[in-house]
Formats: structure tokens, sequence, C-alpha cells
């Protein structure tokens, strides 16, 4: 079954986004937090983890990194145990609470904002990391921001024309499953003076996972 039927299916749905009541225990490589409820869970999804080994194959070591959107931030945790100052940032208040709590278990390693888009996020990153939401379908609540962005893909015109504003050259990395509408998401990038290049292809159990790299007003 597709992870699109899986989130539509009215009971797959409902056990998704209700089957945590409480925090619980997640562990990817050497970082284990808690999944706060209403929080988007890399359990059960393959996305997350081949994106997480993807980037830990670059180089962090005193580099500056933004997760935007980072949900339970597992990859903010790891990228900050390979050296980076990583700052997590979500429009969630529950994955605030979340990211704030998980970060006093983790020593404090990674700067937690709570920000809708960049609004909040003034400083110059080296890489920005995404994991989007892609299914075309407008939110009901703040639970389904995490898999939705709109009927008319207005998570991506925010992200991109913002990305362009901000005038940092900065890079923003993000990835988008096979079933995305890729096209449909390049082209609004590119709409908004943003260029993008595939540089890496991600192959677990189920669909493809590609990953991009975006820059805002030049040739990557």
């Amino acid at each position: 079954m597709s992870l699109w039927k899986k989130i539509t299916h009215p009971y797959l749905k409902w056990r998704y986004f209700q089957r945590a009541k409480k925090p619980y225990l997640y562990q990817y490589k050497e970082v284990e937090i808690s999944i706060f409820p209403k929080v988007f869970s890399p359990k059960g999804t393959i996305t997350t983890e081949l994106f997480a080994d993807y980037l830990l194959s670059l180089e962090w070591q005193g580099k500056t990194a933004l997760e935007l959107g980072a949900g339970s931030g597992i990859i903010s945790f790891l990228l900050a145990n390979r050296g980076a100052s990583v700052t997590a940032s979500d429009i969630s208040d529950e994955a605030v609470r979340g990211l704030t709590e998980n970060n006093k278990s983790q020593d404090n390693k990674i700067t937690v904002v709570h920000s809708d888009m960049f609004q909040n996020l003034e400083n110059q990153y080296d890489l920005i990391i995404v994991n989007p939401p892609f299914f075309a379908k407008t939110p009901l609540n703040m639970t389904e921001k995490a898999w939705f962005c709109g009927e008319n893909f207005e998570y991506f015109q925010l992200l991109f024309s913002q990305f362009n504003a901000r005038e940092m050259n900065e890079k923003m990395i993000m990835v988008l499953s096979e079933n995305a509408a890729i096209d449909k998401i390049m082209l609004i990038a590119e709409d908004n003076n943003c260029t993008s290049k595939l540089v890496e292809t991600l192959k677990g159990s189920g669909e493809v996972q590609k990953v991009f790299e975006i820059a805002a007003g030049e040739i990557i």
C-alpha cells in the first residue's frame, strides 16, 4: 500500500494521528528522543531515516545548519553530534515543546526556535534542511501540516519566496518522494528565482526518495 493510501485511508489515518496519546521513545543510530503527541513521527516511515543517512555522509564539523520544520528533531540531534551548530524550527507549539524537552535530555545540543517558515530566523546558515509536506491537500489542523502542502502547493510558494528574499547566499537541501509532484514543485522554485539540481536518489523499501540542492538567485 502506498504512503498516500496509508494516510488517506480513514482507519489508518486515524491510527497514525491518534496512536500517540503520550510521549514515546524513538531511537535512530545513537540518538534516542521522545516523540510527543501531535508531532510527526519518523517511526514507520522510511523517508526521515534515508534522508538522515544521506546527510550524515556529508561533512558537518564547524558548519551551521537549520532544520526547517524539524518535527521530532531527530536529524538536528544527529547533525549536532557530528559537530554542526544546529537550529531546529517548527510552526507547531507541540513540536517546539517536544524539541525543547528532548534538547534538555540531549545536553542542549541545538537551538530551538518557534517560527512560521523563516519568520523568526534572522541568522545565516551554511545549509537549510527541509523534509517538506508534499501531498496537495489543504491541512485541516496543525498535525496535518506535516503531510499536506495545500491544494495549490501554498507551502512551497511561501518557502521559496521567503528563501529567495533572505538574500544570504544559502543552500537548501530538500528530500522529496518520487510520488510528489516534483516537476510542479521545482517550477514553483524557478518562479521564485531559485535554482535546483538533483544530487542523490535514495532507495529503500517502498518508494524512492530524491534529494535536491536548491539555491536562491544563482546557478548551483
